[in-house]
């Protein structure tokens, strides 16, 4: 059988030189490769696939090849903003060569679409406020350790919120928006870093008003709605109920549930330009990535480190 490599190979002299983010992906990527096929490949094969990671054409064109296309040159620029939005603390981006969203410019015609269904859906008098709540933190079993956390598609479709543990209103009467943020004690800031304000959530997801949770009642019962539209339906697909969620004090206001799932389960399915453009980059990118992936595969290649490759393109860019 072939000579099995040395343990020496996991601390080598790494051969890449680490100039920009993309570069320190692929090399994690290429510790990845290097960890999992050491004890199964000769020496000279973890090199060969290792050197078809980081002189594949896939990862060192993708940016440019992105600005070159037709996605790049679209008129749905809405949701791919200049570098100087980089800047902008309403902007969200994974990092530096990645795409640039501009909340204000992508979240408000979706709000403005959603206010237009439930005013055509409902006649003036019955016109209230949108409630959605965000998705929470899980605990492994009993543990204190967290699943990974994704936010809540039908919250972060209204308001691109990443964090956990808001809600979300959006008055159907004139559009106006607010978020509602957890108070968080002081002592979270130990292992959190700084613990931001109300304004802070206000200028970076560009809505009307930002309020904490436990202030959520009485910041809806002075807006006077005549009733609150809450989210509650069945998912066709999974055949789950969507549950309209509970909060306190939400006994002391009149709750509807009939309009709010269908008018925004519809909306979600008419893109937007700059929905659109979004996914035109993701398309590519997911392309590219496979092609990636397919380029360093080579026999007696682990799946689970070849399926790296693919991260090594998302994160990159």
């Amino acid at each position: 059988p072939p000579r099995r490599a040395s343990c020496s190979a996991l601390t080598c002299t790494p051969f890449i030189e680490l100039t920009t983010l993309a570069d320190l992906f692929v090399q994690l990527y290429v510790d990845c490769v290097r960890n999992c096929l050491v004890m199964r490949s000769p020496l000279f094969q973890q090199r060969k696939l290792i050197r078809s990671v980081v002189t594949s054409p896939s990862i060192s064109t993708l940016k440019t090849a992105f600005s070159a296309s037709n996605v790049g040159r679209s008129p749905s620029k809405v949701a791919a903003q200049s570098s100087t939005m980089a800047d902008d603390q309403c902007c969200f981006y994974m990092g530096p060569g990645t795409l640039k969203i501009d909340r204000r410019a992508f979240h408000r015609p979706i709000q403005q679409g959603v206010v237009q269904r439930m005013q055509t859906a409902l006649p003036e008098d019955k016109r209230g406020i949108i409630l959605l709540k965000g998705g929470e933190l899980q605990q492994v079993y009993t543990t204190d350790g967290e699943i990974l956390f994704r936010q809540e598609a039908y919250f972060h479709y209204l308001f691109g919120v990443n964090e956990d543990g808001f809600f979300g209103a959006l008055d159907t009467r004139d559009g106006r928006s607010m978020l509602f943020m957890p108070r968080l004690p002081a002592s979270y800031g130990v292992w959190m870093g700084v613990i931001q304000g109300p304004d802070y959530y206000k200028a970076k997801y560009d809505v009307d008003e930002v309020a904490y949770v436990d202030d959520m009642a009485a910041v809806l019962a002075a807006a006077a709605a005549p009733c609150i539209h809450l989210l509650e339906g069945t998912n066709t697909d999974s055949g789950i109920a969507v549950q309209p969620p509970l909060f306190e004090g939400s006994n002391n206001f009149v709750l509807e549930t009939a309009t709010l799932f269908k008018q925004l389960t519809e909306a979600r399915v008419h893109k937007t330009p700059g929905e659109i453009a979004i996914l035109k980059y993701v398309n590519h990118l997911g392309s590219r990535a496979h092609v990636a992936m397919m380029q360093v595969r080579d026999l007696g290649s682990v799946l689970s480190c070849i399926g790296g490759g693919l991260y090594v393109v998302w994160y990159a860019n």
